[in-house]
This record gives C-alpha cells, sequence and structure tokens, in this order.
C-alpha cells in the first residue's frame, strides 16, 4: 500500500509498505524503505516506523546492506531461541556454554590469575541445609586457592535493609549464618547464580570491606585490582538500578530475538534477506551503555580486571572474556557472524577489517578485554603503544561515569593504573611513571584533553589542573602512536622538565596530595572574545590576539592569528577574557591541513600557573603551523 511522503524537498517519494515475517515469528506493519523513480530502494536504520493504529513514527533514512538470500552462514551465528526470562533453562545452557568454552580452550583467560590469592573477606554459600544460608567469613577460613566470584551492581541511593552493610556493629552479626531471604533481590539473585556455577564463595563490596573505618577501606581499595584479577568470573548486575530490581528480568521473546525478513526489492529480482541496524556486531555498544551499571564508574575496573564477567542485563545476558564477546543473540561472538563482511563502515566511517579485530594477535595484545565496543579500540601492534591506546580508551570511558563520592575519581581505576604499570614493568619500562591519571612516557601531549562538555571542578582538591582527573565530566584524550596522534608528523613547542606527584598515602595509584609539571616552551598572553559558534552552554572563545608577556623595558610582540583560534575552558565558571597560552604540540590532520594543540593557563604566582582550559588552532599549512609561536620567547612554566 504505497502513499507519498513530502521529505521537505519539492519532489515527492513512495513510500513502500509491506507486511514481513520476522524471524521471530510475530506480525507487524513494517515501513522498510522509499522509494523514487530511477533511485534504488533507501532501506531505514535500526529506527524503523512501525504503523500501529495508523500513527506515523519519524524515522532516519540510511543506505542500507543487504545479504544475498543463503541463510545458512547468516543463521549459524543468530540465536533464535529466546526464552521468557534471563534466568530460564534456554539462557542457562548458553551460559555453560560460553562457561565451559573458555575453560577449556582459552588460555589467556588465566594466565594472570595468582593461585593462592583470597581476599580479606569473603561470603559462604551455605546449601546442605534445609534453608540455604550464607555468612561473613575472613581470609584464613578458606582454602588457598578456593574459586570465589564478584558482583558488580549499583548500591541505589539508599539500601533496602541497612542492616546488611558490614560495619563494626554488625561484623559479629554478618559471620553467623543468616537465611538468602534477609538479602536484597540483587545479592539473593547473584547466590543463585554462584550455586548454579557450584562455586561456594562470593565477593560483594558492600558485605566485605568495612565501611565506617576509613583504614579497612583504603586498604581494601588498594587491592580492589588484585581482587578482581583473581575472580574466577564476575557477576555484572547490569540492568538493576539498585539493590531491590535483581539481576533475572522477564522479557518478551520477540522483542529480542534477531529480526530477518525476505525481501524483494522489485518485480524482478529474487528475494534478498535484510537485517536491522541493532543486530550488527557493533552496534551493541548502545544497548549495553543504555543500561544503569556502565554508567557508574566502579565498575569500569571491575569489569576489565575479571578475567570473564556474565552481564545481566534487562533484555539480554552478555558475556566477556579476554578472548570472546557474546550476548545470547549471537552467541558465538559479537564480531564473528557471516554479514559482519557486509557492515563496511562503523560509527566513524571507518573501514573494520574483521580478521584483524578477530585474530588472537588483536585480541591478547589489549590491555585487559576487547569490550563490546571493541572496533573502536584500535591496535596498533606496538606492545607499548598498545597499553597507552588503551588506557586512553578506558580513561575517556571512565571519565563520562558517574562516582557517588567525587575524592573516589582516581581511587576508582587505581587497580588499572597498577595493571598498566606491570606491564610496562615486565616490558622492560620502569621509568613510565604513574602522575594522576597520565602516563610520564606520554608527557607533553597527553596534557591536551579537552572537556566534551562544560565541567565541574570537585568541591575538594582531587588532582592538579592539568589532570583530567581535577574536572567532573567526559574528556576526550589523546592516543599515542595512532593516526590521531601520528608522532613522525608531530611538531612539540615544549619540553618537560620535570614531572611528579604527591600520594595521598601508600597507594601511588590512588589519591594524590599535590602535584606538578615543569614545561619550558613558548608562552604568550591572549585576548579572548566571545566565539562566533558559542551556544549559552558552550565555553569556547575565541583568540583576538596573541602578545609576548610584559616584560618591564620592552616593547610586546603582538600577532593577530589568521588560522582559527579557539580556547575551550574546561569549567564555564572559569571562562575570561586574558589567559596565557602555551604551544604543546601542532599535529598533521588531513590534506595540508594541521593543528596546533596547547593549554590555556592563569598565572596564580610567579612563574607558576594553573589550567583553565584548551587551546586548539587550525593552519593551512606545515610552515603556518611550526612558526605560529617562532616570535614568542621560551619561558620556565610550573603547572600545579
Amino acid at each position: 500500500m504505497p502513499c507519498n511522503v513530502y521529505v521537505g524537498r519539492p519532489f515527492f517519494l513512495i513510500l513502500t509498505l509491506l507486511k514481513a515475517e520476522v524471524a521471530s515469528g510475530s506480525r507487524k506493519y513494517m515501513c522498510l524503505g522509499i522509494t523514487s523513480p530511477g533511485n534504488p530502494l533507501w532501506h531505514l536504520s535500526s529506527k524503523a516506523a512501525y504503523l500501529l493504529h495508523g500513527i506515523y513514527y519519524p524515522v532516519r533514512l540510511t543506505s542500507y546492506n543487504c545479504l544475498d538470500t543463503n541463510f545458512k552462514g547468516f543463521d549459524e551465528n543468530l540465536n533464535f531461541e529466546i526464552g521468557a526470562s534471563t534466568d530460564d533453562q534456554t539462557t542457562w545452557v548458553l551460559i555453560e556454554r560460553w562457561l565451559n568454552r573458555c575453560l577449556q580452550g582459552h588460555p589467556t583467560c588465566d594466565d594472570q590469575h595468582e593461585a593462592n590469592f583470597i581476599p580479606s573477606r569473603l561470603l559462604e554459600l551455605q546449601t546442605d541445609r534445609f534453608d540455604k544460608m550464607f555468612r561473613l567469613v575472613e581470609r584464613q577460613h578458606v582454602q588457598p586457592g578456593e574459586r570465589y566470584i564478584t558482583l558488580s551492581h549499583r548500591w541505589g541511593s539508599t539500601p533496602s535493609n541497612p542492616d546488611l552493610i558490614l560495619l563494626e556493629d554488625t561484623f559479629r552479626k554478618l559471620k553467623e549464618y543468616q537465611p538468602l531471604s534477609v538479602l536484597p533481590k540483587t545479592f539473593k539473585h547473584a547466590f543463585t547464580i554462584i550455586e548454579r556455577l557450584k562455586v561456594r564463595y562470593i565477593w560483594i563490596d558492600r558485605l566485605c570491606i568495612l565501611q565506617d573505618p576509613p583504614q579497612d577501606w583504603q586498604s581494601e581499595s588498594a587491592t580492589m585490582g588484585q581482587i578482581y584479577k583473581n575472580a574466577f568470573l564476575g557477576i555484572s548486575a547490569l540492568g538493576s538500578s539498585n539493590d531491590a530490581d535483581g539481576c533475572f528480568f522477564s522479557r518478551d521473546s520477540a522483542q529480542v530475538a534477531p529480526s530477518v525478513v525476505n525481501i524483494r526489492v522489485d518485480n524482478w529480482s529474487d528475494p534478498k534477506a535484510f537485517r536491522f541496524r541493532s543486530e550488527k556486531g557493533w552496534a551493541w555498544k548502545v544497548t549495553f551503555d543504555g543500561e544503569p551499571l556502565p554508567k557508574r564508574g566502579w565498575t569500569l575496573q571491575e569489569r576489565l580486571l575479571c578475567p570473564r564477567v556474565l552481564h545481566f542485563g534487562r533484555k539480554q545476558v552478555f558475556w566477556e572474556c579476554r578472548e570472546c564477546t557474546c550476548c545470547e543473540i549471537q552467541p558465538n561472538n559479537v564480531y564473528e557472524y557471516d554479514g559482519y563482511r557486509n557492515d563496511k563502515n562503523n560509527d566513524n566511517g571507518d573501514s573494520l577489517d574483521k580478521s584483524s579485530l578477530s585474530s588472537p594477535a588483536a585480541q591478547h595484545n589489549h590491555l585487559w578485554k576487547q569490550l563490546l565496543d571493541a572496533p573502536k579500540v584500535r591496535y596498533i601492534g606496538d606492545p607499548r603503544d598498545q597499553i597507552y591506546v588503551d588506557w586512553c580508551a578506558i580513561a575517556m570511558v571512565f571519565t563520562a561515569c558517574q562516582l557517588t563520592v567525587p575524592s573516589d575519581k582516581l581511587v576508582a581505576i587505581s587497580g588499572l593504573a597498577k595493571d598498566v604499570r606491570r606491564r610496562l614493568k615486565d616490558l622492560g619500562y620502569d621509568e613510565d611513571n604513574y602522575l594522576a591519571g597520565l602516563w610520564r612516557q606520554n608527557l607533553p601531549g597527553c596534557l591536551t584533553w579537552k572537556v566534551l562538555e562544560p565541567g565541574r571542578r570537585p568541591p575538594s582538591y582531587r588532582a592538579p589542573s592539568w589532570s583530567w582527573a581535577s574536572v567532573d565530566g567526559a574528556v576526550q584524550l589523546c592516543y599515542p602512536g595512532t593516526h590521531s596522534v601520528q608522532k613522525k608528523a608531530a611538531q612539540s613547542f615544549a619540553l618537560v622538565i620535570s614531572a611528579k606527584c604527591i600520594p595521598c598515602g601508600e597507594d601511588e595509584t590512588g589519591q594524590v596530595a599535590s602535584g606538578s609539571v615543569t614545561l619550558k616552551g613558548p608562552l604568550a598572553s591572549a585576548t579572548l572574545i566571545p566565539s562566533v559558534m558559542t551556544l549559552p552552554e558552550e565555553t569556547a572563545m575565541s583568540v583576538l590576539s596573541l602578545e609576548t608577556p610584559g616584560v618591564e623595558g620592552q616593547k610586546p610582540t603582538v600577532k593577530y592569528p589568521r588560522a582559527r583560534c579557539e580556547v575551550i575552558f574546561d569549567v564555564k565558571s572559569e571562562m575570561c577574557a586574558e589567559i596565557y597560552c602555551l604551544p604543546i604540540e601542532a599535529r598533521h590532520m588531513f590534506r595540508n591541513f594541521w593543528e596546533l594543540f596547547g593549554l590555556a593557563l592563569i598565572q596564580t604566582k610567579r612563574d607558576t600557573y594553573s589550567r583553565v582550559g584548551y587551546v586548539e588552532m587550525l593552519h593551512e599549512s606545515e610552515m603556518a603551523a611550526k612558526n605560529s609561536f617562532s616570535d614568542f620567547p621560551k619561558h620556565t612554566c610550573v603547572l600545579e
């Protein structure tokens, strides 16, 4: 039943509607594409318009890939048997298959395991009584090498049972057997999972770390990386917003199962098989990241350090280990199904090489796991650079997460930082010091991070201003050693004289008391004006002029940038009309264009500065970029 649709231009397109039976068995009227005379069929993306009761839904158009009609290879890697719950037998058969395949065929998933490591405390499951029971046990009462499982979850605003928190007052009671029925739903489900997997012990932060004395929290948080790295498996309560939501959810199987339709594009062609964007391998990032748990900052290192993780979402169960990433509708590997080759473009328009993503070299050289959005994590070959690339990718994800306690910013990724340091040491690089979220080897380039949205300063000191940890908000970091920061095609303006951080306690990768970086490079005083591109909520200003800092008895040099020159402030409240500009690097971007990146500073005392933003200047040639600060004398600047 075609009809005419006006799309904002002075011609009409024919909206093609057809009734298709999707592979899950349900029937709906779907808008599958739009055609016009003499033009091919344009197929809709994942937000296809359903015609329900005559209501039209807004759609987005994209040119759509189709698969030739031979479902054999395609169907082998798609699972159409989806149960009515994430806890039903169909799901558990799949979970057991994933686990057995990992245990029997993935040697790298256990290559970092410390054979006899046991956390300070664990929760023990007792099943040989009429009522299933649990209790808190200390390390000395657990056999060395005993398997244990961890739980990643969101606490919620208030615990459903305030007595089920490990405090000095509740310690004795929790060491006594109690029925599982007293536990909140999420914890109860976690015990159900460990029983199904035939594991006796589980580690849950709320019940295994004393929450009131700060000494215990500091001690346990410093070993958090070891706890997760040595776990047999991690349970992720992916779809749960608090301890009352649970891990298991009912669902409509027809809405979860893959949708594949057989369509005749015109009257003369054979039918072709079409699938929807949400079932492409690289698209699971949207589904996964839309769940509540990934928004919590602490869970990122928990997810990465665990050798294998089971994520219980509201619609699907996901599996991650160091060699495989799966979900229920793509149970073999979300990047290894026939037709991934037809997904020619990823989100950035880059060509994806399926073989490079799934190759053993690519899988095993990444720091921890490929993650569900693996195509966005570059594999570049050099093991040292790969470590830094993975660190930057993870840090960017982390900065977009939420932390209940702002001072936990560096503590929440301390375990990952320790693991990076250990790996660098294994490669023979002992001198790569960790500096409040950055690495000494990547200075000064890694100082040019950018806040993607107006950031917020924490209420109390957390990190030096040159560290991304000094700001709350999503941050973009430079990738060292990749096409976005080409080593051979970069012009450095600043020399690193020294860099150091003083930790608050014994944990060198945790909270910091102070830190400084001393740089030597050209310094200019910049006068700013409102940017023509600035919206009310943005923090960009344009550079009107650059001049040498005032020196008594000398006439200042003044330059008016011919290139586009913008300052993006880290925090809106710190926007001002005058700053100091310290260029860091110029990098080749595309064609003949080069972009210069620098720091926007304010002076706090003589030769000492604090970062307030980021400077970018676009030039039309390499020579223009390299000479842009040639008239400005070099200064030694201490950044705090």
